[in-house]
């Protein structure tokens, strides 16, 4: 990438960690634009055209055989970026405004666990930690915490002891996207387990402020915590992921009737229209309401 262009996209990805954006996203951003200019050798912003986007992604379609998710992903990062650049004047008209968002045939329904399933996880824990008192309530409350919460990973692990009221029954959770700090009830279930593990925490004396920390004291890392979702992915023989519990806590909400713009903002989302992936969820008992009530011509 030509050292102009590239000073410029890390001028955008400057931006974005002021504006709370995580290393993950800052991440994505960097690999789908560097992905971008490599394909299509862009040199300077002024080659970035409506025809020059329109190339790359008909390429990606027809030659790369992109999935539309993959189509979306380039999509949103290269368009963030173009956006800023037009904010500061580098471009009158953003060039991708023009050009759609693919619309697949299949509609991108969101991964989520069954009831099953989130029994198995926790009775995972409960056997494979019943020797190590803390470690059990500890990883039991880390997935109470997801499933009740559906909060993102690296606001779990942003946790600190004072994130929880237990007499307003409430989660505070810090803003780690689009500068939105939110609070989230919390079920009785959730107030047990945290409970239990506090007791055994504060015994520890722990040198963190973090809420969930390890056997030396300290905070809990990331890649403590995938580790964590790796050793139980094997234990149940199906892929253990913060992500998953957090659409499976939307997807709850929404069989239970609560609607998008509750759950929208009890996700954290910048919009409604990241919701929308969850209009699709329909009550299995509804389904079994409506064939037993409507009466059978055939």
């Amino acid at each position: 990438m030509n050292l102009q262009l590239q000073k410029l996209h890390q001028d955008f990805c400057r931006k974005q960690i002021l504006n709370n954006c995580t290393p993950r996203t800052i991440k994505w951003y960097r690999n789908s634009f560097e992905y971008y200019a490599k394909a299509t050798k862009t040199r300077k912003i002024q080659d970035i055209t409506q025809y020059h986007l329109e190339i790359f992604f008909f390429e990606g379609i027809t030659q790369r055989k992109w999935k539309d998710t993959t189509y979306m992903s380039y999509y949103k990062a290269i368009k963030s970026f173009l956006r800023w650049c037009t904010e500061e004047g580098y471009f009158e008209v953003n060039p991708i405004e023009k050009i759609s968002k693919r619309k697949g045939k299949n509609q991108y329904i969101p991964e989520y666990y069954s009831k099953e399933k989130v029994r198995s996880i926790l009775s995972a824990v409960t056997s494979n930690y019943q020797n190590d008192r803390f470690l059990f309530v500890r990883n039991y409350a880390i997935i109470s915490t997801l499933i009740h919460s559906g909060i993102r990973k690296n606001e779990l692990l942003r946790l600190e002891e004072d994130s929880f009221d237990f007499e307003q029954k409430v989660l505070s959770v810090k803003a780690s996207k689009w500068n939105k700090d939110r609070e989230i009830p919390i079920t009785d279930n959730l107030a047990i387990a945290l409970k239990r593990y506090v007791i055994e925490r504060n015994k520890k004396q722990p040198s963190s402020s973090q809420l969930f920390i390890s056997h030396t004291k300290k905070k809990i890392t990331e890649d403590g915590l995938n580790h964590f979702f790796n050793n139980l992915s094997e234990l149940v023989d199906f892929k253990v992921s913060s992500h998953r519990f957090r659409h499976t806590y939307a997807t709850m909400l929404r069989r239970a009737g609560v609607d998008l713009k509750t759950i929208s903002r009890l996700l954290g989302h910048s919009s409604i229209q990241a919701t929308l992936i969850y209009s699709h969820v329909v009550d299995d008992d509804l389904i079994d309401t409506v064939n037993s009530k409507l009466p059978k011509f055939i």
